[in-house]
């Protein structure tokens, strides 16, 4: 799962809880503007917003109307040491200091029930709460039949997928003698998923044997091509690295006249463009 943390950017280290939420096994997304926020969460789909009031976070009610704007409801989780600042709206509240228990149960209890919400392969990630899928910076409505077959193959991507339990977990019949129906959603969900729906590289028809999802990592390469899968965390410097299109529009005019005076930087479990793992040498 993916969580984008709010922080002050003089926030001090034994105050921040990036390193928590890291050992919690989620992937981090970091920013220290919180007006940026919903910008962010727009172009990436975290699971968990995670705001952490901590260390003078400024503009979090702003943060908070800007992320409800955006009507994607993302679960937020609101880490505070001042109890004025449990007014904020949220799922979920943590005082400071915690422990990996508590963090652990308030994250369950922010996220609930969307738990499953979001299948994320390669560059292509699936929202069954809005219905919606989106490659890259690409965002398209599913139908309801469309997003049982796409989680499907997604879910067991690498794995070809018989017509016959294709029918039966999606249409709930294993009638296979006219497959029409199956062939019409797929071509669909090409258009939607794909460069071109006339060269798939996604979705792959199997003669005689079924479908079957190829994972194709952001920056378009395909798994194993060299784009590490996992490894992470991998952190991005966005003042000098290659980015992909929502990261170029978000930061970029704001290192026109160099690099900023805050600390901006993505942390996450798999990139496609050049980065360095944490703890590690820069490349």
């Amino acid at each position: 799962m993916k969580a984008l943390l709010v922080e002050s950017e003089t926030i001090l280290p034994d105050v921040s809880v990036q390193q928590a939420l890291l050992g919690q096994g989620l992937g981090v997304l970091t920013v220290t503007d919180p007006l940026l926020a919903s910008s962010v969460a727009k172009a990436e789909w975290p699971n968990l917003v995670v705001a952490n009031t901590c260390g003078g976070l400024s503009d979090v009610g702003e943060m908070c109307l800007d992320l409800d704007g955006t009507r994607l409801d993302f679960p937020r989780l609101i880490v505070w040491d001042d109890a004025a600042h449990s007014r904020f709206p949220a799922d979920a509240y943590l005082s400071f200091p915690f422990t990996s228990r508590q963090l652990s149960y308030r994250i369950k209890k922010a996220i609930g029930t969307q738990a499953d919400r979001f299948v994320r392969v390669g560059d292509v990630c699936l929202d069954r709460l809005k219905r919606s899928v989106r490659r890259d910076d690409i965002v398209s409505h599913v139908r309801p039949k469309e997003m049982q077959l796409l989680g499907l193959l997604m879910e067991h991507s690498g794995a070809i997928l018989s017509r016959r339990k294709i029918m039966k977990e999606v249409w709930e019949t294993e009638y296979v003698g006219d497959t029409r129906t199956l062939e019409v959603h797929i071509h669909w969900l090409r258009r939607k998923v794909e460069e071109t729906h006339h060269s798939p590289r996604r979705i792959i028809t199997v003669r005689s044997e079924g479908y079957f999802y190829q994972v194709v990592e952001e920056g378009g390469a395909l798994l194993g091509e060299g784009s590490p899968r996992f490894g992470g965390p991998w952190v991005a410097d966005l003042s000098s690295a290659p980015m992909p299109a929502p990261a170029r529009q978000l930061f970029v005019p704001h290192l026109s006249n160099g690099p900023p005076a805050g600390r901006y930087e993505i942390l996450f479990w798999r990139i496609g463009w050049r980065g360095r793992q944490a703890g590690q040498p820069a490349m």
